[in-house]
């Protein structure tokens, strides 16, 4: 549409009620965790995914779970998206019977993989990609380096590491502690870094989660956004039926300000930025704090 009078003439490029679909709104997100499988299922319905490459975190809590994902996965085009299936330790056995897929990314916590079994007719083993999870707070970062290492020289195979920083724990710590953090994060470092050969004959390197984009977020049974999943950003279940006009304008605020802002910084690995944290410790989801700029030296 094209304005114009005497002196000045424009091209009108967005209308506010192209500003707030739930379905775009989505789209932005580089990863997206349900909270729970019937929180995905829904998302589903509302027909809100998108083919885009972006990462879905899907928990499964039972084998009916698990199979049902497993359909979705064969007869959508979901599987065209970067599909974690996150698991615990009572169905491993599912998972290594009924997964074939190698397209498929699998995601639990250490104290499970531990118990996966080596075998070399073990399909999941040998063509599957793992993501172990741990999370570094201020009490438990050197127990959670050696719980890594001890678990990727045990299982060569669980090398790659989806990595998260609890940044707020260590808002009351003294500077002294960020001696011992910089110490356990500059081995974790070589092993990130080193050659394969100076690990052993058959150890790989760890790998970290990495991004080029921090905009993540969890997505509740309500369908609400969330930085994590203690944190509440945007109602978007009571709004999934409005557009930019029919939505309060402050609300429309708070969702584009998650989405449009984007970060000056230089940054190499941006899945080490945590917007809930960003607002837990700076009270601003794009201000990081200095120990996650910290964090990034010590670690690339």
């Amino acid at each position: 549409m094209i304005y114009s009078n005497n002196t000045f003439a424009y091209n009108r490029k967005y209308f506010i009620k192209d500003l707030f679909n739930p379905r775009e709104i989505f789209s932005h997100f580089s990863q997206i965790t349900f909270s729970n499988f019937l929180s995905f299922y829904k998302f589903l319905e509302k027909s809100l995914f998108t083919i885009n490459q972006k990462e879905y975190k899907i928990p499964v809590s039972n084998r009916n779970e698990l199979q049902m994902l497993l359909k979705i996965i064969r007869e959508t085009d979901i599987i065209k998206n970067k599909i974690n299936i996150q698991f615990s330790s009572n169905l491993l056995e599912d998972i290594e019977e009924l997964i074939t897929d190698t397209t498929i990314y699998l995601s639990s916590d250490n104290s499970t993989l531990q118990n996966i079994k080596e075998k070399e007719n073990n399909y999941i083993y040998n063509n599957t990609l793992f993501w172990t999870e741990y999370i570094i707070t201020s009490d438990n970062y050197a127990q959670v380096y050696k719980d890594m290492i001890k678990l990727c020289i045990k299982h060569p195979v669980l090398n790659y590491i989806d990595l998260k920083i609890d940044y707020s724990s260590f808002e009351d710590k003294p500077l002294s502690e960020l001696h011992p953090l910089f110490f356990y994060l500059s081995l974790l470092k070589r092993w990130t870094t080193e050659p394969q050969a100076a690990m052993g004959k058959n150890q790989k390197r760890i790998t970290l989660k990495n991004s080029f984009d921090p905009v993540r977020c969890y997505v509740s049974e309500s369908l609400d956004i969330l930085l994590d999943k203690d944190t509440p950003y945007f109602s978007m279940g009571k709004y999934l039926d409005l557009n930019g006009e029919d939505l309060p304008l402050e609300e429309l605020n708070t969702i584009r300000k998650l989405i449009d802002v984007k970060f000056e910084t230089e940054y190499k690995n941006w899945y080490l930025i945590d917007l809930a944290q960003n607002q837990k410790v700076m009270e601003d989801i794009y201000e990081t704090p200095y120990l996650a700029k910290l964090v990034q030296s010590w670690l690339l």
